[in-house]
């Protein structure tokens, strides 16, 4: 099968290995050329693509039987331009085509927003409030508008992504500060990139489409999750002032039930601290 990643980064290069080593052709895609080398050495082919650039987005479509779409970026207002530059002109291509074709779309359980620590699943409201999680809503909308040009649509709400030389370094280096701004009783959605990456491997091998949210099962508060840490790395627990925050101000438990009612299951379930 001819595979697209757009966006090949820490979870696309991933999840590129996995699906060369199933004897899938993967094409992987990136908008900064410095990060052709982390990939080239991964997939049969590489290129340097920007969303905004329609003839390349075309082509993908052309040369693929499916399109994973995992952009992310450190500036969030790129990767706002970059969600829907991607999802508008992969509509236009599929228009263009008029070909079925396979796309999964890697959204963000951000999408949600509060729900006061109440559990939200696929069906729940979407109350996100500021400009970043609506773009990724209104990118969600024209994916799912391409079922009426006959193609496949799996959308996956992923939570915070944790693993190899990512999260337990972002953490430690917070807690260098001794005291943290926001409320430590709010709850933690998180997954394991292993388990992000298995996911998409299995809505592709089982054909599964729809929505579908992409997180483990270990709700534990803030406080909890970083007193863990502190203990693990050996040092003091930290101090949190809940009057001021550095956090989403946003509060809710992600259900996984969906996902796991078709047969998936973790890898890492609890969170692997």
């Amino acid at each position: 099968m001819n595979i697209a990643i757009i966006g090949c980064g820490y979870l696309g290069r991933a999840l590129a290995n996995t699906l060369v080593k199933k004897n899938n052709f993967v094409t992987a895609t990136t908008r900064n050329p410095s990060s052709i080398k982390k990939i080239c050495d991964i997939t049969q082919k590489t290129k340097v693509v920007d969303s905004s650039d329609e003839n390349e987005i075309l082509l993908l479509l052309k040369e693929n039987d499916v399109i994973i779409v995992t952009i992310f970026s450190e500036d969030i207002n790129e990767y706002e331009k970059a969600y829907l530059e991607a999802s508008a002109n992969i509509k236009k291509a599929a228009k263009e085509i008029k070909e079925k074709k396979r796309i999964i779309f890697i959204s963000q359980s951000i999408v949600y927003g509060n729900h006061s620590g109440k559990w939200v699943d696929e069906d729940s409201t979407l109350n996100a409030t500021d400009d970043y999680p609506k773009k990724i809503i209104e990118a969600e909308k024209t994916y799912l508008s391409l079922k009426g040009y006959d193609f496949d649509i799996t959308i996956l709400r992923l939570a915070r992504v944790y693993g190899p030389h990512r999260e337990l370094e972002k953490l430690a280096k917070i807690m260098l500060n001794n005291s943290l701004k926001g409320d430590s009783s709010f709850y933690t959605n998180m997954v394991h990139l292993d388990d992000a990456v298995n996911t998409i491997n299995f809505v592709l091998d089982h054909n599964l489409y729809g929505i579908f949210n992409v997180v483990d099962d270990d709700h534990i508060t803030r406080k909890e999750l970083l007193d863990k840490i502190c203990k693990k790395l050996n040092i003091s627990k930290i101090s949190w002032d809940d009057k001021k925050n550095i956090f989403d101000d946003v509060n809710k438990r992600v259900s996984n039930y969906r996902i796991k009612e078709t047969g998936f299951t973790f890898k890492y379930p609890f969170k692997e601290i």
